[in-house]
């Protein structure tokens, strides 16, 4: 028996086939096109998308058990009685509920919010964003039957009754996580009746099976269950092997995100001030936090792309090789990495990215540099930061496809000045999504097992030292100058 994986992301999606022993048949990456101009996305498209891969996976495999799906948070979609989209979906990133929740926070106290649900109500937030729509999309909310996300969206689609994934519902903030109650006065606050909101659903529930139309267009041998799933970060920890207090996986991809297991929530006025979400973690007594930078990943890419455009499209080889050329480098030049606004810690969304410190001796790889470091002296800022809560980590798990330069590994750990553990599983998110549904498959027994069947933590990436020194100074330098951007800048 096998199950299908499905990690969708804003641009691509990956799927796989994991046999029921943990051992990966297939896999395969490809875009959805489903992005649309002013920051909105057509999750039919990404359906269709979906629909038109798993036809090619079930022409090949004949012993599909179930299918499940995760996806990138706070992202909703609008649908009809029988759960297909009405109209094009708000991105979590867009900022044009400002005004909205402004508005909200006068209704109801955004530090009481917190308190409850673990999460802040900032621009991510789609509470906010069912406000604009109440004011600018009315029509499309009063003819919407459910709201769904996206992940969950995919499973409705494929024929299981609507639903909420818990970590959707938590994130959404209605739902107090401590008593696991929905919070209806928080909708009524922002207009929005709670009938188009389904009952929520644990990771793992199985929420339905195949309908017969699509167990007929797939030509399937068995109905397969949905299985459900929810937002991508907590999948992603679980995949890379983080299961006990104190352990950390530091994923490397387009955004930076540090998720640090909790044994209790950690819920206090520091936490609220630096942003530092807190959610349960699956069926468990642990929580999660993050630390995270918006723009991690994509920094370099879009500084890479500007830098070195002589070297064509982007390509990971031709970026180590100058990664490795800059490395060897000392600069005075400073990057700050909000290029896309910052995450934690403060979470603000006026700042911009910017170098410090060019001169006309600068090189290019002097700025390739910068980035590289900035990214990680931002990353070193939150877990101090983090530390002063009261939260720590024990273990660094490094994963995604920032973990394969060797070279800017090396440069993170020597800058946080710990050791990272490196998981060869480029696709955490898909064997995450695996090891909680196994459990509800009775492949398993238990989520240790599950996850130690795909896990191999065979490498670990100590701090050098090499340049203690250098760094030390240069972040004190980082964090003086980010204090007065951020005092300087605020609107």
């Amino acid at each position: 028996m096998s199950v299908i994986c499905i990690d969708i992301g804003t641009t691509r999606c990956k799927i796989a086939v994991i046999n029921s022993q943990g051992v990966l048949l297939e896999e395969s990456a490809f875009p959805h096109n489903a992005q649309l101009p002013d920051n909105m996305i057509d999750c039919e498209v990404i359906f269709q998308a979906i629909d038109r891969e798993l036809l090619k996976l079930f022409s090949r495999f004949h012993n599909i058990e179930a299918i499940t799906s995760t996806s990138f948070g706070e992202t909703f979609v609008c649908t009809n009685q029988k759960g297909i989209s009405i109209s094009p979906s708000i991105l979590y990133f867009d900022t044009r509920s400002k005004p909205q929740l402004q508005k909200l926070c006068q209704k109801y106290d955004e530090s009481s919010i917190y308190q409850q649900t673990g999460h802040r109500l900032g621009t991510v937030s789609p509470l906010g964003k069912l406000c604009w729509m109440q004011e600018n999309q009315k029509e499309i909310l009063k003819k919407s039957s459910h709201i769904l996300f996206v992940a969950d969206y995919i499973l409705v689609r494929l024929g299981a009754a609507p639903f909420m994934s818990k970590s959707f519902a938590v994130t959404t903030n209605w739902m107090d996580f401590n008593a696991q109650e929905q919070l209806y006065e928080i909708l009524e606050a922002a207009c929005v009746s709670a009938e188009k909101f389904s009952p929520v659903r644990e990771a793992g529930d199985i929420t339905g099976m195949m309908s017969s139309y699509f167990c007929k267009r797939y030509n399937t041998e068995m109905v397969p269950k949905l299985i459900a799933g929810g937002h991508d970060q907590p999948f992603a920890t679980i995949g890379a092997g983080a299961m006990y207090p104190g352990e950390a996986v530091y994923g490397m991809g387009t955004s930076d995100s540090l998720n640090i297991i909790l044994p209790d929530s950690i819920i206090n006025n520091d936490t609220y001030q630096y942003g530092f979400q807190c959610e349960p973690y699956f069926n468990t007594s642990n929580y999660l936090t993050y630390a995270q930078i918006p723009s991690g990943g994509k920094s370099l890419t879009w500084a890479y792309s500007l830098l070195f455009s002589s070297h064509g499209n982007f390509s990971a080889k031709a970026c180590a090789d100058d990664i490795h050329m800059a490395i060897s480098r000392q600069t005075d030049v400073l990057f700050f990495p909000f290029i896309n606004g910052s995450g934690t810690p403060f979470c603000h969304t006026y700042l911009s990215g910017s170098f410090w410190g060019l001169e006309d001796k600068t090189t290019a790889h002097d700025m390739l540099l910068a980035v590289m470091e900035g990214v990680a002296f931002e990353m070193k800022l939150n877990m101090e930061l983090l530390s002063n809560c009261g939260i720590s980590s024990n273990r660094i798990i490094a994963s995604g496809g920032g973990a394969q330069f060797e070279d800017w590994l090396q440069l993170r750990a020597d800058i946080l000045e710990a050791p990272l553990w490196i998981n060869s599983n480029k696709n955490t998110g898909l064997f995450g999504l695996f090891a909680v549904s196994s459990i509800s498959l009775n492949y398993f027994g238990n989520i240790e097992e599950a996850v130690k069947s795909s896990n191999s933590l065979d490498k670990i990436k100590p701090p050098t030292y090499s340049k203690a020194n250098y760094y030390t100074e240069k972040y004190q330098r980082y964090k003086e100058i980010r204090s007065f951007i951020q005092s300087d800048l605020k609107l």
